[in-house]
């Protein structure tokens, strides 16, 4: 029988507290697992974006940077007297950083002969690695966003990373 004063006993205390460690356990993981498909979300976003602005680079010069001018030639016009259609205002108006707070890097010429590739290394900002930080643990993984222009049908293939080609929705894990 409960006594006059109002309460609740330790025991009750207790099973509440095992109840919410449990529900946090299961919850907490899954919020977590949603912050990171975000910022893969995002990454491939802001490759769209350099992608389609690297597009109307060509359109207007004929050819993508080189590797040594970079995005950089996105925001301000290169020192090439080839670069003759250059649109004032650049063709994006400042270089988006990926979700780590770490530049995109960029190749040009790209590999298997592709026209350039994009690459986030995600959260430690250094290439290699078994996986994606953040999606599974691993430290050191790298998106690559590749760009051909003529359409093939091989896969390319490279050690750990995640390759996005521009008729897929999400990046595809390939291993060498």
């Amino acid at each position: 029988m409960r006594n006059a004063q109002g309460g609740f006993t330790l025991i009750e205390i207790m099973v509440v507290v095992v109840i919410l460690a449990v529900l946090g356990a299961l919850v907490v993981p899954k919020i977590l697992e949603n912050v990171d498909k975000a910022r893969v979300t995002r990454a491939q976003s802001d490759i769209r974006a350099i992608q389609t602005a690297l597009d109307l680079y060509r359109l207007d010069n004929f050819k993508y940077p080189t590797s040594e001018q970079g995005l950089q030639a996105l925001v301000k016009q290169p020192v090439d007297p080839t670069i003759t259609n250059y649109r004032s205002g650049g063709y994006l108006g400042s270089l988006p950083k990926d979700p780590w707070n770490n530049t995109y890097q960029y190749v040009s010429p790209g590999a298997d002969g592709r026209d350039y590739e994009i690459t986030t290394y995600g959260r430690d900002g250094k290439p290699g690695g078994d996986g994606i930080t953040g999606l599974g643990g691993q430290a050191g993984a790298c998106f690559r966003f590749p760009r051909k222009m003529a359409t093939s049908s091989g896969s390319t293939k490279q050690p750990m990373n995640f390759r996005w080609h521009a008729n897929q929705l999400r990046p595809e894990l390939v291993e060498q």
